[in-house]
């Protein structure tokens, strides 16, 4: 009995080894890889792109897409009630070299108001659509 408690205490351990820390705006979806700066932006632009949005800006230092929300969708249907024109979801991806490689950092949110005085982004990165993007970051990275 010791046996088989001792053998699920050691894969609970190494399962939770393997489980990665939720992202937050205070730890947000990053990786890090020896692909160039251009490499990864051109291959999120794509998957991007293949999901929607349209690409506002792509640099080697940043890369911003935006979608406009569908406001007949019921979890998007509460951004576009709140908000003077179609909300936007937005990603934004920032680049920077380090010694370890280029550092890859996003960031997911709602820019609502678009177009006027009011308009303002605010982050969703704690929501599943950060840890998609995390997921697509890690992707990108490899």
């Amino acid at each position: 009995m010791k046996k088989y408690v001792s053998l699920i205490a050691a894969s609970m351990l190494l399962v939770a080894c393997q489980t990665t820390a939720p992202v937050t705006d205070e730890n947000p979806p990053r990786a890090t890889t020896q692909k160039s700066a251009q490499q990864v932006s051109a291959y999120l632009a794509k998957e991007f792109c293949e999901q929607g949005y349209e690409i506002k800006t792509q640099s080697s230092k940043k890369l911003i897409a935006t979608k406009v929300m569908d406001p007949k969708t019921e979890g998007q249907r509460y951004y576009a009630d709140r908000s003077a024109g179609l909300p936007h979801h937005k990603l934004k991806v920032e680049f920077a070299k380090t010694k370890d490689g280029v550092e890859v950092i996003g960031w997911t949110g709602i820019l609502m108001n678009p177009g006027t005085a009011k308009q303002h982004d605010f982050s969703v990165v704690s929501s599943a659509d950060g840890q998609r993007l995390q997921g697509l970051l890690n992707k990108a990275a490899r």
